[in-house]
C-alpha cells in the first residue's frame, strides 16, 4: 500500500503554463484520483478547469507536489494552502480562499435548486436565534449598502396582505418593539438636531409630491370626497351629544381650556362640530 502525502499540490497546463490550480490534501493521490473522476464525469467544481480539460483533454493538465509535509491538523493545512493562494493567484481557482467557496458565483441552475431545496422548509426557535445573536450589531459598509440600493431601484413589491400587516403590527406591539421602556428623549432630539434647516431640492419636492399622489390615490384610507363623506356621515345619538357637551362646559368652567378654543369645539344638532363664525 502506497504512503499518504500531505501536503499543497498542483493542476497545470501544458499549452497555458500560466493557467493551474493549487489545491490540499493529506492524501494528494487520492485527491488526484477524485479531481480525475470529476472532470471526465463533467462535475468538476472549478468550472475554469473543466471547460480547459474538455477543451484540450487530460493530456494537457499535469498534477504535482509542490511542498509536502507531515500532517498536524486540518487547519494547519488550510493555512498552507491560503499562503500558496495568495503568493501564485492561480488562475483555475474560483475561490481565493481555502476551504471556501467566497466569492464564487453560483450559476442560475444550482440557485434554482437551492431555492426548489430551501421552500417549506422552517427553521427552528434555537436557528432563528443563533441567526439574529450573529447579524445583531453588523454594520455593511457604503460601497456594499450602495451596491443593494442600486439593485433594488426600480422593482416594486408585492402589497403586503392583510394577515401579513397585522403579523407585522402584532410583532412591534408592548415589549415586543426593541424601544419599549427606553428613554428615547436623547434620540429624539438628535433626530430634531440633524433635520432642523433642512431643505430639499425641486426634484426632491416634485418627485414626492408625485409619489404622494400615487399613494393617496390607491391607499385605502385616502381622504373621502364630499359625496362619500355625505353617505358615510352618522348623526350622534341625543344622550351623546348631551354627554360632549357636558365634557366641554366641564373643561371651559375648569380652565382647561380657552374660550377661543371651545368656539371649535361645539357641536350641531347631528353632534358634529361647529365651524368657526357659524352659530
Amino acid at each position: 500500500m502506497a504512503e499518504k502525502i500531505c501536503g499543497i499540490y498542483k493542476i497545470q497546463s501544458i499549452i497555458k503554463p500560466d493557467r493551474f490550480y493549487i489545491g490540499s490534501s493529506k492524501d494528494i493521490q487520492r485527491r488526484f484520483r477524485g479531481h480525475k473522476r470529476n472532470l471526465i464525469n463533467k462535475t468538476h467544481h472549478s468550472h475554469k478547469l473543466q471547460r480547459h480539460y474538455n477543451k484540450y483533454g487530460k493530456e494537457d493538465l499535469v498534477f504535482s507536489v509542490i511542498d509536502e509535509f507531515v500532517f498536524i491538523s486540518r487547519e494547519h493545512i488550510i493555512i498552507k494552502e491560503q499562503f500558496y493562494l495568495d503568493q501564485m493567484k492561480p488562475y483555475f481557482n474560483e475561490s481565493r480562499f481555502a476551504n471556501s467557496r467566497a466569492g464564487v458565483k453560483a450559476s442560475m441552475e444550482t440557485r434554482k435548486k437551492q431555492s426548489r431545496k430551501s421552500k417549506g422548509r422552517k427553521k427552528s426557535p434555537e436557528h432563528r436565534r443563533k441567526i439574529g445573536d450573529a447579524n445583531r450589531g453588523r454594520k455593511f459598509d457604503k460601497k456594499f449598502g450602495l451596491k443593494i440600493s442600486m439593485a433594488l431601484k426600480g422593482k416594486k413589491r408585492k402589497p403586503f396582505t392583510d394577515e401579513h400587516i397585522k403579523n407585522l403590527s402584532n410583532s412591534k406591539k408592548g415589549d415586543k418593539n426593541p424601544n419599549f421602556g427606553k428613554d428615547m428623549t436623547e434620540q429624539i432630539q438628535k433626530l430634531t438636531a440633524l433635520n432642523t434647516g433642512r431643505k430639499q431640492t425641486k426634484e426632491q419636492c416634485r418627485a414626492t409630491s408625485v409619489r404622494m399622489t400615487e399613494y393617496w390615490a390607491t391607499h385605502p384610507h385616502r381622504k373621502h370626497t364630499e359625496e362619500e363623506r355625505k353617505r358615510c356621515g352618522r348623526p350622534q345619538s341625543p344622550e351623546r351629544i348631551a354627554e360632549i357637551k357636558e365634557w366641554w362646559r366641564l373643561r371651559k368652567e375648569n380652565g382647561w381650556i380657552s374660550d377661543k378654543k371651545a368656539q371649535f369645539r361645539e357641536r350641531d344638532e347631528n353632534g358634529r362640530f361647529k365651524k368657526k363664525g357659524k352659530s
